[in-house]
């Protein structure tokens, strides 16, 4: 199967600043709001350079985490403060996402009745194996929209993914799988659709997909049910991206991924060491 080269993937997960004292430095106080690393508020934002493989993608990310510490010496530069950038999904209060743009050229990717099934693979295949190494609920659990399943915004050319958690950008690993996973669902359903000019019902039974209802139900309940029936459901989810067209070129990041979530692998928030 050759690699489409129309579909374009990108991020713009949020960390914090977090100084000695265990309290976050506001990002706006000495970030511009535009550029690759800029501010969103209270909270700092890497926007790597957008790529077709989720490698170009996480060593862009990794470019950008590398030119933090230059970042803040410049700024207060002769009485620097110690600074440590960290990635959270929720901390003091805050929310933070891992936001993942996927692309594609082609009308029927932003428009129902592929839309609707598009955005229910991304919650079932990539936001519940997500979710089995998030440590802290309290985002997806909040009162608001903001990292709930399905939380999708239509963003120029791409299809903005909101439910996945800032610490996600703890460790290239983790940031990598992510990506990778999307992009393999996203081209994966788009042939399906595109070849076999299919119905969503066909869409569901070929990956074996859960309705979007009980996906967003599995979402809602207590993180401790989440992680006992997730661990449930990965076993599925690993065999239906081992059949999807695309996981070749992918499956190196999503072994990995998978990897992790099954021993629940967890790295430390702080940035600069583990990228």
């Amino acid at each position: 199967m050759e690699q489409p080269a129309w579909f374009t993937l990108g991020c713009d997960p949020e960390f914090v600043f977090i100084d000695r004292h265990g309290r976050i430095c506001r990002a706006d106080s000495f970030l511009k709001k535009a550029g690759q690393i800029g501010h969103d508020g209270p909270l700092g934002e890497l926007r790597p350079t957008p790529g077709q493989h989720e490698d170009e993608v996480v060593d862009h990310l990794a470019q950008l985490v590398g030119r933090l510490p230059q970042i803040i010496e410049t700024r207060f530069s002769g009485r620097t403060p110690r600074l440590i950038p960290e990635a959270h999904s929720e901390t003091q209060n805050l929310a933070l996402g891992f936001h993942i743009h996927l692309g594609a050229p082609l009308p029927p990717f932003y428009h129902e009745p592929f839309l609707p099934i598009l955005i229910n693979a991304l919650d079932y295949f990539v936001g519940i194996p997500a979710l089995l190494l998030e440590d802290n609920p309290r985002r997806r659990l909040g009162k608001s929209k903001y990292g709930k399943p399905s939380d999708v915004r239509l963003n120029g050319t791409t299809v903005e993914y909101r439910t996945l958690g800032g610490y996600l950008l703890r460790h290239p690993d983790y940031a990598r799988g992510a990506l990778g996973t999307t992009l393999c669902v996203g081209k994966s359903l788009f042939l399906a659709w595109a070849l076999h000019r299919t119905t969503v019902a066909d869409v569901r039974r070929r990956f074996a997909m859960p309705t979007a209802a009980d996906v967003q139900e599995f979402f809602s309940q207590p993180d401790a049910v989440c992680q006992a029936q997730g661990r449930q459901m990965l076993p599925n989810i690993i065999k239906s991206f081992e059949k999807m067209e695309f996981f070749a070129y992918h499956q190196r990041s999503i072994r990995l991924f998978f990897q992790h979530t099954l021993l629940r692998k967890q790295f430390s928030p702080q940035l600069l060491g583990n990228w």
